[in-house]
Formats: C-alpha cells, structure tokens, sequence
C-alpha cells in the first residue's frame, strides 16, 4: 500500500486516501479536502492550528469515517494510527471499512467513537486492541459491544 495520511470513507462507500507528503500536517491534509469536498460553512472557520482530531469531529459529524496514520517510526513503533467513527454508519460504508481495515492490518490503532464537543472542548471514548488484536478485530468487538 502506498503511504497516505489520511483515509476518508464516506457514506457511499467510497474511500478516498489523502496526503502523501510525509511532512505535511494532518490538518492541512483534512481542510484541504474538507474545503473541496463539503459547502459546510465550518471547516471555512478552521485553520492548520486545529488538531487534526478537531477537524476529523466535523467530518464525522458529516458522516464520515476518518482514519489518520499517524505513524512516525516505523522500525521502532511498527504502523499506528486512530480511526474515528460517525454516530451511524451506513451498510456499504461498514463494507467499505471492512476492506479498509484489511489493508491496514498491520497498524496498531486506536478507535475513537461518540464523539461530542463540550465546551469547545472535543470529548470521545476510547478503545485500544487487547493484546496483539488486529484493527478488524479491535472494530469487531466495539460493535458488539454495542449490540449488547
């Protein structure tokens, strides 16, 4: 797989892999898409100095999935990355995610899920993998948990 930043997937289904500069910051990388992508009056508010975090929140509020690779060193840390989570997610985007997360199957993730503002101040649950647990398996059991 290429090097990517960034990977959107939308309530299509469609995944769109974004940033290939290595030292282009990841919230440059997500207003440069939200801005062609989306007329949301938001992201125009929004500049580089907004965690990328931030700024992944409005897209998921749009609806999407945001996955942003944050991996630095890969000798030393292996691949790493944080993927968030909209509130509902549509069948062919959770298809879309499934083939998604076998591409990235060597990464270490961290899912990011209900996620909300409070204060200005972005808030989310967390879930880490459990021993060696694949990204298809960390996602798995978050939405059998939610099953329960």
């Amino acid at each position: 797989m290429d090097y990517f930043k960034i990977a959107i997937i939308k309530m299509n289904g469609e995944c769109d892999m974004v940033g290939t500069d290595i030292e282009e910051l990841h919230s440059q990388c997500l207003l440069n898409y939200a801005n062609k992508n989306y007329d949301a009056k938001i992201f125009k508010k929004l500049n580089f100095r907004h965690r990328a975090e931030v700024i992944s929140y409005f897209l998921t509020q749009l609806g999407d999935i945001v996955f942003l690779n944050t991996t630095k060193d890969v000798e030393k840390y292996g691949y790493m990355g944080v993927l968030m989570l909209p509130r509902n997610i549509t069948n062919v985007q959770r298809d879309s995610l499934d083939q998604f997360l076998e591409k990235i199957s060597m990464f270490n993730i961290c899912l990011v899920t209900d996620l909300y503002l409070d204060g200005g101040i972005l808030q989310a649950n967390e879930l880490y993998p459990i021993s060696d647990e694949d990204p298809s398996s960390l996602v798995q059991r978050y939405f059998n948990s939610k099953r329960m």
